[in-house]
């Protein structure tokens, strides 16, 4: 292969990895980030849930059980909900429930 062909195909493999989502982690947490995952958890799940302050440090994804998940025979019920975390350029968003948003305050990291 000519030089200039391995060098156009590997300029368009990085442009599409850009252009691409990918799994993110928080940075740090801060007051407002938090505020601001935890404002769109809430609207997409339709409940106030109350968040740990290392969510998204060391994982790109957020389960949460429902409340009345377990019955007295130990069975669980109902199905997680699932969030992640992602990445686009130097914008991080948060998706989830057929919903995403750019987080204004959060600053992300490829793992």
């Amino acid at each position: 292969m000519d030089r200039t062909l391995i060098l156009s195909l590997g300029l368009a493999l990085a442009l599409s990895a850009c252009a691409s989502p990918q799994p993110a982690q928080l940075e740090s947490s801060s007051t407002n980030c938090k505020a601001e995952i935890q404002s769109f958890v809430a609207t997409a799940t339709g409940q106030n849930v109350a968040l740990a302050d290392d969510l998204f440090l060391t994982s790109n994804t957020l389960l949460l059980e429902p409340s009345t998940a377990l019955k007295l025979s130990g069975r669980v019920l109902g199905k997680p909900v699932a969030f992640q975390l992602k990445k686009q350029g130097n914008q991080c968003w948060i998706e989830g429930q057929n919903q995403k948003t750019k987080l204004e305050h959060c600053q992300c990291k490829t793992p």
